[in-house]
């Protein structure tokens, strides 16, 4: 026969790991099979725990016998592989690609890797799909066959790229379908449904079992096997928390209802309990072997009488021996196809556990990114307040740098102003002293300017007569003598004296006057006695707080702030340089309005997206220094912080 069975442990079309059983139409049994347990211990073996030392020994038995029969199986095409233990696997073997056996399976696709490598399938008789890979003909070897495909050349559906042909009708997303769905599929296309009973009720309560000293309700179910079209019945404990534990009928404590002389007959009994559907109701006559029942082998393949006459060397005896090797290598085998569904089972719990886990570990790292940010948030928040409180505290030290300044600057010119004013008190008492000489100068020569006053005026009176004699003499007929005329020629030259004395006194005394208001003047600055306010340095020198613009500058002349003042303004931090020119040109786009700020009304400019304002002049834009008048122009310019900017 070309096809032969065999059992393999791999990765099935739906990504499980199981112990698959691969049959085809001819099958050939191997007699030499030891026998192994009854068949009624190898249905209840799915139902045993991970420990259950007969499922172990009946597992380990039936690999042995798979490992046994590995090297005589290499060279079937329909055996998809030896069985490999994952802990002491050999070094792999480079494995080539076999040529199709078209008769027996269909093209459904390619690797999604690996286009020229083609996947074949086929459906078995328990419905599970069977997958195969060869290489496609008429295409180059795929030089990544020893890195794609395993020894067993079986792959699950999950690298599998479905033909168009098999997707015929589907119209969603290709890369979103489920292995389930795959095969699925691949039923439809090959024209292959699966075959198994549905019964009902889903669970019957029959009983209770004592798990941690604590009674939990026992239910019977009905369930499958690999390669079973009919179910058998099956009893698990609800331990709580929605998990279930599969027990043995030994280990139920039955409810009355369900209870039978036999735990074999109870069982029985129970499982006539369920019904097929679409099935007459009610429960079903007991069968006379209830072990036995509804074996699907003894069905197929009888069992040996063992009343028979035939003796050992008969050829009765060795069909019957064969049929009884035949009978014990499927029962074997259903063992180990069972306990690697119950390892599926529990693998799929595993994996839903794993799966609550990582959720929770999702939802915990995204909690800590949330905290993350909102910490992010808050740090940025504090380096903004920490910056700001840093800009105020260096403000804070150059406004008290500036007052220490002041403060030095003050007592030095308290020194200066004691020192001028002793000096000047005793310039004063010298200058005391001689106004009060020049008072009495002043008064003498006064007293002589009086005197000399009433002197001018007699000889006035004088003059006067003797011009009037001269009148009385001319008319007289030149009665005068030259005595006469001599005497009043004296008289004249005296007058004429004593008016020149008389203006010569007058000079002198005006003199004298001015001589005492400059030596009496005091030799310090005097303020003015105007409303213009000083000019405001904030501690600071006139030379050290401002500099003169070079005469070949745009703004030649212009007295322009060192460091101005910094602050803050509806978030944003602005410079202000006062410059000291009766006019200043400042560059930007004239907005429209004026803007006030406390008390003081400006107007804006945009330039480079950034705002300027100009103060209105003022009465307190006038200020004086040294003698000198200025008008002060105040520009605030946004700039960045810490940036120092004397542009405008």
């Amino acid at each position: 026969m070309e096809n032969n069975s065999s059992a393999s442990l791999y990765e099935d079309v739906m990504g499980n790991t199981s112990s698959q059983e691969v049959e085809s139409p001819d099958r050939t049994f191997d007699p030499t099979l030891p026998d192994t347990t009854n068949t009624m211990d190898a249905f209840d073996q799915p139902m045993e725990p991970a420990s259950s030392k007969r499922a172990r020994k009946g597992t380990k038995r039936a690999l042995e016998e798979e490992s046994e029969r590995d090297d005589d199986l290499k060279g079937d095409r329909d055996f998809p592989g030896a069985m490999e233990d994952a802990q002491q696997l050999p070094k792999k073997k480079k494995t080539k690609p076999s040529k199709v056996d078209e008769e027996n399976v269909t093209l459904v696709g390619h690797h999604v890797q690996e286009p020229s490598i083609g996947v074949w399938a086929r459906v078995l008789d328990d419905g599970r799909v069977w997958t195969q890979v060869w290489q496609i003909a008429d295409t180059k070897p795929s030089k990544n066959w020893d890195k794609l495909i395993p020894r067993n050349c079986t792959i699950n559906f999950s690298k599998v790229t479905l033909d168009p042909a098999v997707l015929k009708g589907y119209a969603g997303p290709v890369d979103e379908l489920t292995n389930e769905q795959k095969a699925e599929m691949v039923r439809e296309f090959l024209g292959v449904k699966m075959i198994q009973e549905s019964y009902e009720p889903f669970a019957i309560d029959v009983g209770q079992y004592k798990h941690k000293d604590i009674l939990k309700p026992v239910y019977a179910t009905m369930r499958f096997w690999f390669g079973s079209k009919k179910g058998r019945v099956a009893f698990f404990a609800d331990i709580g928390n929605s998990a279930k534990k599969y027990i043995k009928i030994e280990q139920v404590t039955l409810d009355d209802e369900y209870k039978r002389e036999t735990l074999e007959e109870s069982r029985a009994y129970i499982q006539s309990c369920f019904k097929v559907k679409d099935a007459p109701e009610g429960p079903q006559p007991a069968p006379e072997n209830p072990e036995m029942a509804d074996d699907d082998l003894s069905v197929i393949l009888g069992r040996a009488d063992e009343d028979s006459g035939d003796q050992p060397g008969s050829a009765a005896s060795s069909a019957s021996e064969r049929v009884g090797y035949m009978q014990s290598a499927f029962t074997s085998l259903d063992v180990v196809v069972a306990n690697f569904e119950k390892a599926g089972r529990e693998y799929e719990m595993d994996i839903a556990e794993r799966d609550t886990v990582i959720a929770q570990h999702v939802k915990t790292i995204e909690d800590t990114k949330s905290t993350l940010r909102e910490r992010d948030t808050q740090i940025e928040n504090m380096n903004a307040e920490s910056q700001h409180l840093m800009a105020e505290k260096q403000r804070l030290v150059i406004e008290n740098q500036r007052l220490m300044t002041e403060n030095q600057r003050l007592s030095t010119e308290t020194q200066h102003l004691t020192t001028a004013t002793e000096q000047q008190a005793t310039s004063i008492g010298e200058l005391t002293s001689t106004i009060q000489v020049h008072e009495q100068t002043i008064a003498s020569l006064q007293s002589q300017s009086q005197e000399l006053t009433i002197l001018g005026s007699a000889n006035l009176e004088q003059a006067k007569k003797i011009s009037s004699l001269k009148d009385d003499i001319n008319n007289q007929g030149g009665l005068a003598t030259a005595k006469q005329e001599n005497l009043i020629n004296d008289q004249s030259d005296q007058i004429s004296n004593l008016l020149q004395r008389i203006t010569e006194l007058e000079t002198s005394i005006s003199n004298n006057t001015q001589q005492v208001s400059h030596d009496a003047a005091p030799q310090i600055p005097v303020k003015q006695n105007t409303n213009v306010p000083d000019l405001n340095l904030y501690g600071y020198r006139f030379d050290d707080a401002f500099f003169k613009v070079p005469g070949d500058a745009t703004k030649a002349s212009m007295y322009k702030e060192h460091n101005g003042r910094k602050f803050f303004l509806n978030g944003k931090m602005y410079q202000e340089t006062r410059v000291l020119q009766n006019n200043i040109a400042v560059g930007g786009q004239a907005q429209e309005g004026e803007v006030k700020i406390g008390d003081e009304v400006f107007d804006r400019l945009l330039e480079g997206g950034l705002d300027k304002f100009v103060k209105h002049l003022s009465p307190d834009s006038v200020v004086s220094h040294d003698g000198q008048y200025f008008i002060v122009w105040a520009i605030w310019k946004e700039i960045e912080a810490w940036e120092l900017d004397y542009s405008f």
